[in-house]
């Protein structure tokens, strides 16, 4: 085998390793715009959002962050930057949910 190919192999391990230290993170930043989203009152709209925010890569540049960056915060200092939904809004957001599925 070439040393390149072994170099980029070895490189690509250490990669694999950072990225996977098992600590997974509550995904705040991830959680609290999946919350926005949800709490946007007209179906259609909050619909026209998501579309948006996927065409644009706004959910997998906050998942990125939190997988790269924010979560390792959390692990390695105890504390994570961006607080996450309250749980107040994420039971009114599941009550508003029922409501939908009952009408």
């Amino acid at each position: 085998m070439s040393k390149n190919r072994i170099t980029r192999g070895l490189l690509c391990a250490l990669a694999l390793g950072a990225l996977s230290t098992s600590c997974i993170g509550p995904f705040n930043t991830t959680r609290r715009i999946h919350t926005w989203n949800r709490e946007i009152e007209h179906r259609w709209v909050g619909e026209g959002v998501f579309l948006i925010f996927r065409a644009l890569p706004v959910y997998s540049v906050a998942f990125l962050a939190d997988v790269i960056v924010l979560n390792a915060f959390d692990f390695w200092g105890g504390e994570h930057p961006i607080d996450p939904p309250s749980p107040e809004r994420l039971q009114a957001l599941a009550d508003a949910d029922d409501a939908r599925a009952a009408e």
